[in-house]
């Protein structure tokens, strides 16, 4: 930026706080009943603040030794040579140094006490209008509110602050009307309304109180009646159907067939026991023969007789649930599993032997017919070899060991 050249002037020009340069002093005269109106602040934030710039003497030898200083002087130098411009550069902008006069200094304060002066008086009169303007708004506020008082009309008020440079008041508060929907109107119909559920609550609730309350001194009542009986049942004489001493011959001949039945009881029981321990001496004292014998004369070893089953019949098993259910028929309980059925009670060994196979001509059929008269054995399997990992494998086995009766703990270790 480069500024102008003032006209009839070689020295740049200077402001000072409070005071406007002459050439604005036309510009400032059109302004200034807009200023006048304007707040205190706002007049501070207006005010331009510059640095007072004084004399600075210099010698000959310090300009020559610094070069920042002799710059400072080739850019005095040629300033004055173009008639009091201004030099600017990139990144830099040299400033004209002047200097100041004790007689302007003395004029400048003069004119900077009138300035303050005028400014004090003006301040004064923006305080008058601001005070005039709030009471008349307090007067229309309060004016307001009495109409809305008697028209009897609920209006929800809120309150903001404007700021406008008409007006020199900083914030104000003001009384805004806001509409609000009928949906949620509360009227005084709806205001009893609500005053109605709450008397009812409460009424509600005071009574769950009282039941409550009656409740709890039932419940006490009846605890205290049953303490009250127990100790009356401990206290009363017991009670009891006795029918002792009314025939003493009849009762003396019951009790005496009592204790000969018991008598006879004991007397069958230890013979019992001792003819149980002869016996089992006896029987300790025989050899094997005569106790096999003893035994097959007995029929104490004879099984079940199992039952004999056809030539490839298929076995089914009874199972083991539901067998003691009383649900479970009695016929079903005692039924022979044993039996054939269906294809079984054909006659299969006079088939040919290629066709005595279980399933017969179907995805399922067998192999072999049993395994009674089949080799399965694969001695060529790794299981089957003769090798030491197997010979491991099989020592760790139970019942794989040779038999040894030595003492775990005189074992010697390999």
């Amino acid at each position: 930026m480069s500024s102008a050249k003032p006209p009839g002037r070689n020295r740049p020009v200077r402001y000072w706080p409070g005071k406007a340069p002459k050439e604005a002093q036309a510009a400032s005269d059109s302004e200034s009943d807009s200023d006048q109106d304007l707040p205190e602040d706002a007049l501070k934030q207006r005010s331009v603040k510059t640095e007072e710039i004084t004399e600075v003497s210099l010698t000959s030898a310090e300009v020559q030794s610094d070069r920042r200083l002799r710059r400072l002087m080739q850019t005095s130098k040629d300033a004055e040579a173009d008639g009091g411009e201004e030099i600017e550069r990139p990144g830099r902008r040299a400033q004209a140094v002047s200097q100041v006069k004790a007689e302007d200094t003395k004029a400048d304060q003069e004119s900077e006490e009138e300035d303050e002066d005028a400014v004090a008086r003006r301040r004064n009169r923006i305080r008058e209008k601001a005070l005039l303007r709030q009471q008349e708004e307090e007067a229309a506020a309060k004016a307001k509110q009495e109409e809305e008082e008697e028209e009897e009309e609920d209006e929800y008020t809120t309150d903001y602050t404007t700021d406008s440079e008409d007006e020199p008041v900083a914030s104000r508060t003001l009384m805004k009307p806001v509409f609000i929907p009928k949906a949620q109107r509360e009227t005084i119909l709806e205001q009893e309304r609500l005053d109605k559920e709450r008397e009812e609550a409460a009424e509600l609730k005071a009574k769950q109180l009282e039941e409550r309350r009656l409740e709890s001194h039932e419940m006490v009542a009846e605890e205290l009646r049953k303490e009250m009986a127990a100790v009356q049942v401990n206290n009363d004489p017991i009670d009891v159907d006795d029918t002792d001493g009314l025939d003493e011959e009849e009762e003396y001949a019951a009790w005496k067939l009592r204790e000969l039945r018991r008598i006879k009881r004991d007397r069958e029981e230890k013979d019992r026991r001792e003819a149980e321990e002869a016996d089992l001496q006896r029987r300790r004292n025989m050899t094997d023969a005569q106790l096999a014998a003893e035994n097959a004369r007995l029929g104490l070893n004879a099984g079940s007789e199992k039952a004999k089953r056809k030539f490839m019949q298929k076995y089914y098993h009874k199972g083991a649930f539901y067998t003691d259910d009383d649900k479970v028929n009695t016929a079903l309980q005692t039924r022979n599993f044993s039996e054939p059925t269906l294809e079984d009670h054909f006659n299969k060994e006079s088939l040919p032997s290629v066709m005595q196979v279980k399933n017969f001509g179907r995805a399922g059929q067998t192999k072999y017919t049993h395994l009674k008269d089949q080799d399965t054995t694969q001695l060529d399997s790794a299981w089957a070899q003769q090798s030491e990992v197997n010979k491991r494998t099989w020592s760790k086995m139970g019942g794989m060991k040779a038999q040894s009766f030595d003492k775990p703990g005189k074992r010697r270790r390999a």
